[in-house]
């Protein structure tokens, strides 16, 4: 499968899924949800989508959380306050908030679907989607191409790219300029990324 097929197949499969499991509903009455990381710039490498949503009371969390469980395609759920969720240099980036991450078993990517699902105040998301939304307006299909084939090349024994390692990938193709991979993978360990993390 050439890169850009692969990108949009788990595009496409990941608002599937967005919508097999009924989130959207879900957090309709809390202001919406918002789709960040590589599904928002249409370079998924693996199964993974990164979704945001204003702050959802507790206990409506816990209904959702049980809704999701529920469901025939889902492994399990993992819930915690989003304080807990290690970061690098043990930062929270996003406090005060909660977490879901449902594991789902679709497709045919040697691992589950991973969601990540962010309840938290909107100014914690918002830079984020913005620089995201910057960084769109830079792509083209060769470029996209080209960071989703580097990404597919560092996949690692879990079939995933190296944690926290995407926006810096982003970073060293749009920002920086970088287009050799044994560069941009420097760039990556100069910034922190364990590259034969899981």
């Amino acid at each position: 499968m050439i890169p850009l097929e692969r990108a949009e197949k788990l595009m496409h499969e990941a608002y599937f899924l967005l919508h097999e499991l009924k989130l959207y509903e879900a957090f309709e009455a809390y202001g919406g949800l918002t789709v960040g990381g590589s599904c928002f710039l249409g370079v998924q490498a693996y199964p993974d989508v990164d979704i945001y949503v204003p702050p959802v009371p507790v206990e409506e969390y816990l209904k959702i959380r049980d809704q999701l469980a529920a469901h025939p395609l889902v492994i399990s759920v993992k819930f915690k306050e989003s304080d807990e969720v290690a970061f690098p240099a043990d930062e929270a980036p996003f406090p005060g908030g909660l977490y879901l991450k449902p594991d789902v078993a679709y497709g045919d990517w040697q691992r589950p679907w991973k969601i990540d699902i962010w309840s938290v105040e909107p100014r914690f998301y918002e830079p984020q989607i913005a620089q995201l939304a910057f960084w769109k307006t830079m792509l083209t299909d060769e470029l996209r191409a080209q960071i989703v084939a580097y990404k597919v090349s560092i996949l690692n024994e879990k079939h995933r790219t190296p944690m926290y390692s995407g926006y810096f990938i982003y970073q060293a193709f749009l920002d920086k300029g970088i287009r050799e991979p044994a560069e941009i993978t420097r760039y990556l360990i100069q910034h922190g990324i364990e590259m034969e993390a899981a």
